[in-house]
């Protein structure tokens, strides 16, 4: 049963939420995802079936099962409502080549920033930073196999190594803490492979201390 409004509580079911979930009830969508999620996040998720089986998985950050960002699903179909122009967004850089891209904030339960990039109008890359830091890293490592790589990254002012651990036939990289046991931030993308992840996807997250003026 498609939970309405008025009826009162969290829909118990992966499927009762997707139901729901079509942006024409915003309030009450996010109403039962934040509670649904809050006591389900270890919950068996599979992206195969497509555009709402990924939405579930990037909203409950239950990436065990993740296979890449689907081919046929667009940014609006696992996160809502965007701009009509995605050429006319904020641009950022990508990978060690600098490549461009465009991006949106999105707005998300469960992330801090949240955020769909995009080159020449296609979603390549969604990026956050769980809300509350995700302390089964081993959990995941272990459903995923050994990562491609262990590279340092920028948590911030913080410099990490060996933290940016990239599964690019999975499309998925956790970037985690200095002692590789909570997931800091997490990336999200197309299966690839590790040198175009490398050269032209993986976020820079660094933030320079600069003194203040006098």
């Amino acid at each position: 049963m498609v939970p309405t409004r008025g009826t009162g509580g969290a829909p118990s079911t992966f499927q009762e939420i997707v139901g729901a979930d079509k942006y024409g009830d915003q309030i009450q969508t996010r109403y039962a995802e934040c509670a649904y999620f809050k006591g389900h996040r270890r919950a068996t998720v599979t992206t195969s079936a497509g555009c709402a089986d990924a939405r579930v998985a990037i909203l409950s950050r239950e990436f065990s099962k993740w296979h890449g960002l689907p081919a046929d699903c667009s940014a609006r179909d696992l996160f809502g409502p965007l701009p009509a122009d995605l050429h006319d967004l904020p641009r950022r850089f990508l990978g060690d080549e600098f490549e461009q891209g465009t991006f949106a904030p999105l707005d998300l339960p469960g992330y801090y920033r949240p955020t769909a990039t995009f080159k020449d109008g296609d979603l390549v890359l969604f990026d956050g930073m769980p809300a509350e830091p995700i302390l089964f890293v081993a959990e995941l490592k272990s459903a995923l196999g050994e990562p491609a790589a262990e590279l340092d990254w920028d948590f911030g002012t913080l410099h990490v190594r060996s933290g940016e651990q990239p599964f690019p036939d999975r499309g998925i990289t956790p970037l985690v803490n200095t002692d590789a046991d909570r997931l800091l931030h997490v990336a999200l993308y197309h299966q690839t492979t590790l040198d175009a992840y490398v050269r032209g996807l993986r976020p820079h997250l660094r933030k320079e201390m600069r003194p203040l003026r006098a």
